[in-house]
């Protein structure tokens, strides 16, 4: 709509008493019924096909003038003026032909359309208020009613007015509750402590005892984000979780390593089994996943104040990859940043090597085909034969060159028939 300062959460009610009201009390006393008639929508739309309500309907209409070049369109549906029609003429007939309108029917219409804007203009801005009508604003309401008359649908009303027109007021709104009678209730956040950059070699290569450092970390601030909420708020930094690295790794104030591990640094080759992916760089975030605080607590974020955190801080931060934890370990204290010391990785789950050899070793051992016996004699029958044992016992003798029954046994380790070759 053009005019922003339109609510329609905040002048319904206006509407369904003003408008509303002079619609149902028209209706009603004009053709002297008690219809029960409902405001269900109040829309903008530009035209009656872009209105859910009023698709597939066949209306009666009729364009009222109120001065300035501006006019109210009124229209009923087929339904409602048949049901009236036929209880005023007495007519039985299940159909309702709006082209064949006679004049007087017509006069009936009409009627009932200028005595309805006649009750709702005490609520529009006169034209002795020029300065009210905004006339650069070209926007119309649509006002849907839906009448009813004996729990039976009896068709439905639409008005069009122009929103220059109009001037709703809004409900007062009563705080019924005071924020504080809240404030000891509870809501789950994640407090961020820091962001940090490493490459994938050394998230791969992420142990127990390693200490990351947070370089996007301020030990006075912390992130609190909930799916609303994305703020930073003042921390008291505790003392008890500080620690110092400076005379083991020489730590100034330009170091700029994210990754303390003095094993890592010394045997480590940084050159062994490398790929290209190793350095691409992966932003690492440290958080207390859903952490219980109240109400009053965020209160105090939002004014500002500083929150002790200390109670949390003592507790286990996730390294988070991408929404995925990583790792987990204890928040620490490095100079002027927060660091994370790792207590637990989270590694892929692989299968081990003492796992996958199992089966194929089982059907080594049980697979091997019976070994023939010296002296002509046929191998013992085993239970369940291998198939290749069967085809080399079963290979009928080249009738060509009859063996002995020694050199029978011995056929089966060539699978060659050599017959073929014979010149």
């Amino acid at each position: 709509m053009e005019n922003k300062k339109l609510n329609l959460n905040n002048t319904y009610d206006w509407f369904c008493n003003t408008i509303g009201n002079g619609v149902t009390n028209s209706v009603n006393s004009y053709f002297e019924n008690n219809y029960a008639i409902k405001l269900v929508s109040i829309n903008d739309c530009e035209s009656l096909k872009q209105d859910p309500l009023l698709k597939g309907e066949i209306f009666y209409s009729c364009r009222i003038s109120i001065k300035n070049k501006q006019h109210i369109t009124l229209r009923v549906t087929s339904d409602f003026i048949r049901i009236n029609f036929h209880d005023i003429f007495g007519s039985s007939s299940p159909v309702f032909d709006l082209e064949k309108l006679t004049p007087l029917e017509q006069r009936i219409l009409n009627g009932l359309f200028e005595y309805i804007v006649k009750n709702i203009e005490k609520f529009l801005i006169k034209d002795t208020e020029p300065d009210k009508i905004d006339s650069l604003n070209k926007t119309t309401l649509n006002f849907d009613f839906l009448v009813k008359s004996k729990d039976v649908n009896a068709g439905k009303i639409t008005l069009n007015i122009p929103l220059n027109r109009l001037s709703p007021e809004n409900i007062k709104i009563e705080n019924n509750f005071a924020y504080e009678d809240f404030a000891d209730n509870f809501a789950y956040v994640d407090i961020i402590a820091g962001y940090a950059k490493i490459s994938l070699n050394d998230l791969k290569t992420l142990n127990q005892d390693d200490i990351l450092v947070l370089e996007k970390s301020d030990i006075k601030t912390m992130q609190l984000k909930t799916p609303t909420i994305d703020t930073r708020f003042k921390v008291n930094p505790d003392p008890s979780i500080m620690i110092d690295l400076g005379e083991e790794f020489d730590i100034g104030p330009d170091f700029n390593n994210t990754r303390f591990d003095l094993d890592y640094y010394k045997e480590y080759d940084m050159t062994e089994n490398k790929t290209m992916w190793d350095d691409i760089q992966i932003e690492v975030s440290a958080e207390f996943k859903r952490i219980k605080m109240t109400l009053g607590e965020l209160k105090q974020i939002s004014k500002g104040l500083v929150i002790d955190l200390e109670p949390v801080m003592s507790g286990e931060i996730s390294l988070m990859v991408e929404n995925k934890a990583v790792a987990r370990g204890e928040l620490v204290i490095i100079n002027d940043k927060y660091g994370v010391k790792i207590t637990d990785v989270f590694a892929s789950k692989k299968p081990t090597s003492n796992e996958s050899p199992k089966k194929p070793v089982e059907q080594v051992q049980n697979s091997p085909p019976p070994k023939p016996i010296s002296g002509g004699a046929k191998p013992q029958a085993v239970p369940k034969p291998q198939p290749s044992a069967q085809n080399q016992v079963q290979k009928p003798i080249p009738p060509q060159k009859p063996k002995a029954p020694e050199q029978v046994q011995e056929a089966p380790k060539d699978d060659l028939d050599y017959s073929n070759f014979e010149e």
